[in-house]
């Protein structure tokens, strides 16, 4: 009877990060979502990789992301050959999960 607590706050612990495991895998919708914006705005998906630093967005003022979003760094290249990295950011609690651009940063040739 005494470990009661324990267990039931142990129990907590583990469906929180369960929970959190769950909101945070990549899915593959957000790939395709990805896609469409590369097409909407002519641009080829070079690559694309996951990104788990989304404190740097909220510490420096430029996105409210919760600790379950899911953030990409995306490597396209347009008609004119010039590339660009695209950080977006796909948040489960705010903006009901639509795709959010962070960053757009041009990449040197």
């Amino acid at each position: 009877m005494k470990y009661v607590p324990l267990v039931l706050v142990l129990a907590i612990f583990v469906a929180a990060l369960r929970l959190r495991l769950y909101f945070s895998t990549t899915r593959p919708s957000d790939i395709a979502a990805i896609d469409a914006y590369a097409a909407a705005h002519s641009l080829r998906v070079i690559s694309v990789r996951r990104s788990n630093y989304y404190w740097r967005y909220l510490l420096s003022g430029k996105a409210f992301l919760s600790n379950v979003a899911r953030v990409f760094i995306v490597v396209v290249e347009s008609a004119e050959s010039a590339r660009r990295e695209l950080h977006v950011a796909f948040d489960n609690w705010g903006r009901s999960g639509e795709m959010q651009v962070l960053q757009d940063t041009p990449i040197a040739p």
